[in-house]
């Protein structure tokens, strides 16, 4: 990583602290996405999804929704899912950027990798809001699919393995990405062939 990198790198973790410490404490927001907290809340109180109350999507978001507040302290709960989201999204933008920049070198265009990734997060987080929720999640591990598919050329049984990992908690995450792992299976089919597809 050279100087301008490491600049890059600093300014952009200091743009998600920056979200953690001004705008988590506040805010208002007139959807109901803090839903997915209240079904994560009855997890850690020992409902079960779907036997003891509706829910309409796949199980991951409230599962990890309650890990969260499982391993949090009580007080101060939603400042810190507030900051669990903008770091996980944080990770999902430079994934996103890092995958394609594996495979488009950004900087031979003049694009700095870092630099995207403090714009896509900026940009991105000003159209969706900082609670648990399915879509997020699904692009998370949509993101973390991609970026261990780009990262080696070569592919071995570990990258196929993490490929497939999150291609399938992408899938259970919402319904529309149910195509996600049929995509990646297809995307190695035609780049290594049948017999790494089928692992």
């Amino acid at each position: 990583m050279d100087k301008k990198d490491l600049t890059y790198a600093g300014l952009f973790v200091c743009v998600v602290i920056a979200y953690c410490i001004f705008l988590a404490p506040n805010g208002y927001e007139e959807w109901d996405t803090g839903f997915i907290s209240g079904l994560a809340w009855r997890m850690v109180n020992g409902e079960s999804i779907y036997a003891d109350f509706i829910y309409t999507k796949p199980p991951v978001t409230p599962a990890l929704a309650a890990l969260y507040l499982k391993i949090l302290p009580q007080t101060g709960q939603f400042y810190f899912i507030r900051c669990i989201n903008y770091t996980l999204f944080a990770i999902q933008t430079l994934l996103t950027v890092f995958a394609v920049n594996a495979v488009y070198p950004l900087k031979k265009a003049g694009i700095n990798p870092w630099g995207l990734a403090i714009v896509g997060f900026a940009v991105s987080y000003l159209n969706i809001s900082p609670y648990p929720w399915y879509t997020e999640d699904g692009l998370l591990f949509a993101a973390a699919a991609l970026f261990a598919k780009t990262y080696s050329k070569k592919s071995g049984a570990g990258q196929l393995f993490l490929v497939a990992l999150f291609a399938l908690l992408s899938a259970l995450s919402k319904q529309s990405f149910y195509p996600v792992p049929l995509l990646f299976v297809i995307w190695i089919v035609l780049e290594y062939g049948r017999k790494p597809a089928l692992i």
